[in-house]
């Protein structure tokens, strides 16, 4: 990148002076901690050169180079700056953030001409290591539609994002600017790789990935049928726990109304006392119930004898006895 800079500020400069330009202004992009060289190339017999700076809206002098001295007058770049071809080339060392700004380089020649060169040096922090993140959209035999994000930590200094691609084992080219791409591939036309490319002016990082890792892969097919299954089988699930409910709230409605209702095991049971204590009253015998009736009989007292008295014919008694006994409820009820 420094070659190329210095080439480019080596014809520029020649093209300005052939044509009497005498102001021209360089952009420089480097790193924070690097070093910087700033040439003017001018070949032509030298008085003086005077180095100034300017930052934040001001100029003040760094550096004055004669043929019999050189002076830094700035202590800013004391321990920074150095002076080659009698001061037409400095090298500022171990840049800083600090350190962007124009650097003006005023050559006054032999001839009292004067040539002024302006280099903008912008310092920038290296970009961070670029993360690439795939969502696969959809995986069939036919197609592999995907998305690529690529991203940097927040915390970084803005950066500039791109992407490119190639086939096969040529070179990568173009393909958008912008951090995140979506891609519809077949399986003939399958790209090998795309690249993830961030940027600043002054530095640059990539990272690669292969469609291959992810697209037309049996691990695919295996996980979409997988998901498919799970998600029957969830169906199926869902669909025997509602049975399930319906079955356990149709048998707890079912309590509720046996419950409220009256217990007809009961009444059948009453209805079967009855029906026992009528027939029982029904079967009971005639000769019985009049066994439990109180019986009567009559009986006649015998009337006493005094000792003077005769006694009374026995036989004549005993035999009237039994006439009467014969004539008594019992005989009567028996007969």
């Amino acid at each position: 990148m420094k070659t190329s800079i210095f080439i480019f500020i080596f014809v520029s400069l020649d093209i300005n002076l052939i044509y009497g330009k005498q102001d021209v202004l360089f952009q420089v992009n480097c790193l924070i901690g690097g070093n910087v060289t700033l040439s003017t190339n001018v070949q032509r017999p030298i008085y003086d050169v005077t180095w100034d700076f300017k930052g934040n809206e001001k100029i003040f002098n760094i550096a004055r180079i004669t043929l019999s001295e050189f002076k830094i007058v700035n202590p800013l770049f004391a321990n920074q700056m150095e002076v080659f071809n009698n001061g037409t080339t400095v090298i500022i060392r171990e840049l800083k953030m600090n350190d962007s700004g124009i650097f003006i380089a005023s050559i006054t020649l032999k001839d009292f001409q004067k040539i002024i060169i302006n280099f903008n040096v912008t310092v920038y922090e290296p970009v961070p290591m670029p993360v690439i993140e795939k969502k696969l959209d959809g995986d069939s035999a036919d197609w592999c539609n995907f998305t690529l994000n690529c991203s940097i930590p927040t915390n970084q200094t803005i950066s500039l994002i791109s992407w490119k691609y190639r086939q096969k084992a040529q070179e990568f080219q173009p393909y958008r600017n912008e951090s995140s791409i979506q891609v519809s591939l077949k399986p003939d036309s399958l790209v090998p790789e795309y690249l993830c490319v961030v940027y600043n002016p002054a530095h640059q990082k990539t990272a690669s990935l292969q469609p291959l890792e992810f697209c037309f892969t049996p691990e695919n097919t295996r996980s979409r049928w997988m998901i498919i299954i799970i998600l029957i089988s969830l169906f199926i699930l869902l669909l025997f726990l509602g049975f399930a409910l319906v079955k356990r709230s149709r048998r707890k409605n079912f309590m509720e109304m046996a419950d409220t209702a009256p217990n007809m095991d009961n009444l059948y049971m009453e209805d079967a006392d009855r029906i026992r204590v009528t027939n029982d009253l029904k079967t009971t015998p005639t000769k019985n119930t009049q066994q439990d009736e109180v019986q009567y009989i009559e009986v006649e007292t015998t009337p006493r004898f005094s000792n003077n008295q005769s006694t009374p014919n026995l036989e004549n008694e005993a035999g009237d006895s039994q006439k009467e006994r014969a004539l008594t409820i019992y005989t009567m009820i028996t007969k």
